[in-house]
């Protein structure tokens, strides 16, 4: 959402538009004593909980694993949050490992906690990655993905 603030003589009014790429959305010609807004949000993912994410493992501790999920904060993988996991069953995940997982916890201001099973507790579709590319796009791109593949243009 892009709020842009028109100051006149006497009155400021705030006009509300959504915008999207290729957009223009200020014009430099035109400019004067305007103000632009972008909404939080536009950059970076936000986590919720039930999202299912790509994660690049960053360290591995004695009880989780730290995720990069390209969020707000570093995530963190309990050791424990795998199908039949026991503390005699830990996985091994090497740095820069790429790892498919759901989202469980995302609370403002804390870390989010991830997990490698479904809501029934089975690995279905999450775990480590063996093959295959990532690419980083745009928070706009990876929604309009999620939807439908035939409405991407690469």
């Amino acid at each position: 959402m892009v709020e842009e603030k028109k100051h006149s003589d006497s009155q400021s009014t705030m006009v509300k538009k959504i915008v999207v790429p290729g957009d223009v959305v200020l014009d430099l010609l035109k400019l004067s004593n305007q103000t632009i807004k972008l909404g939080d949000g536009l950059r970076q993912y936000v986590p919720c909980v039930e999202n299912t994410v790509l994660g690049i493992v960053l360290d591995s501790k004695a009880d989780n694993f730290l995720v990069d999920i390209k969020g707000p904060a570093v995530a963190f993988l309990p050791v424990l949050a795998f199908e039949g996991g026991t503390r005699r069953n830990i996985p091994k995940f090497e740095p820069a490992s790429l790892i498919y997982v759901r989202v469980v916890k995302a609370n403002m201001g804390m870390n989010p906690e991830l997990s490698c099973t479904d809501v029934n507790g089975k690995a279905a579709e999450v775990g480590a990655l063996k093959a295959g590319y990532m690419f980083e796009t745009s928070t706009g791109l990876s929604r309009i993905s999620r939807v439908s593949w035939e409405e991407v243009v690469l």
